[in-house]
């Protein structure tokens, strides 16, 4: 009976170790070097590129002042991070107000963009005038002077 012969079945084959050498490697080092070929031009990681068109102007929703991270201290406790709370002081300050951080019980750290063509003064003032608020400041530590 030969070892590696031709008359046997493809199964005894298959199930039969192979010699170590450079037949028995080389079919495993260019499957890796395939699939990383094939990953690469796969329709799926390819972006797609949109033409930027020139002198258009920005949709009115993205239309706001700068955003700048505000240090806001209550005078008592708030549902600082609740939905319709943040609602409802943006309405007072005329600013989209993201929950960021908690500093302590009533300070905390909030994502602050003036809507329309208001300054982030303005902002800051009607925040400072709200009745739950005790002190606000810009977060030195974000924007350092």
């Amino acid at each position: 009976m030969q070892q590696y012969g031709s008359n046997r079945s493809r199964t005894a084959q298959a199930c039969t170790p192979m010699p170590l050498g450079k037949g028995a490697w080389q079919g495993l080092a260019l499957t890796p070097a395939l699939a990383l070929l094939l990953g690469a031009c796969s329709p799926t990681t390819l972006t797609p590129v949109t033409p930027v068109a020139q002198n258009t102007p920005a949709p009115a929703a993205a239309q706001s002042g700068p955003a700048m991270r505000v240090i806001v201290q209550f005078r008592a406790t708030v549902a600082y991070a609740d939905a319709a709370f943040l609602q409802t002081l943006g309405q007072q300050a005329q600013a989209r107000i993201t929950y960021l951080a908690s500093v302590s019980a009533d300070t905390h750290v909030y994502r602050i963009e003036p809507l329309g063509n208001q300054g982030p003064t303005e902002v800051l003032q009607r925040l400072e005038g709200v009745p739950s608020v005790l002190r606000v400041e810009v977060d030195a530590l974000a924007h350092p002077s």
